[in-house]
């Protein structure tokens, strides 16, 4: 995985969870209804990481969720289909997860931390880490203040 995971220690702990909760769902996606009404056994839908990596500050983690094809006449297509559409909004809600508690976790120690900015680059440190790398608070915004002010 080292391939597409570009970001720092910090946050293991969230793209551990994740994954733990995604494969706890798929692992548990196993049953569709047949035609006749009954549950059968089918198999799970799989899941493969594209990109993990930090922008801007937080976590992002992009993957593809697909259904192998499995032809089975006695299998409901369209439950099959309702089935991965569930798992889908699922583990995007795991992801938006992820990406709240990335917003308050320091990237580099795995501690409480917050958006802060030195230079152009935006990192979400712990204030012990910012005054060790030169890192400040990002300035207030207004109330009503634009992007454009």
């Amino acid at each position: 995985m080292s391939d597409v995971c570009w970001c720092d220690d910090g946050l293991y702990d969230i793209i551990d969870n994740f994954c733990h909760l995604t494969k706890w769902t798929l692992d548990h996606a196993r049953h569709v209804q047949s035609k006749n009404g009954t549950l059968s056994t089918h198999g799970a839908p799989k899941l493969e990481f594209v990109q993990i990596k930090e922008k801007l500050g937080t976590l992002c983690l992009y993957y593809k969720l697909w259904q192998p094809d499995f032809h089975d006449e006695d299998k409901d297509p369209q439950d099959i289909e309702n089935r991965l559409l569930e798992i889908t909004n699922r583990i995007g809600g795991y992801r938006g997860f992820a990406y709240l508690l990335s917003c308050k976790t320091c990237e580099l120690t795995g501690a409480s931390g917050k958006l802060r900015i030195h230079g152009g680059l935006y990192k979400t440190i712990s204030q012990a880490k910012a005054a060790e790398l030169g890192f400040e608070d990002l300035p207030p915004r207004s109330v009503g203040s634009s992007v454009n002010d």
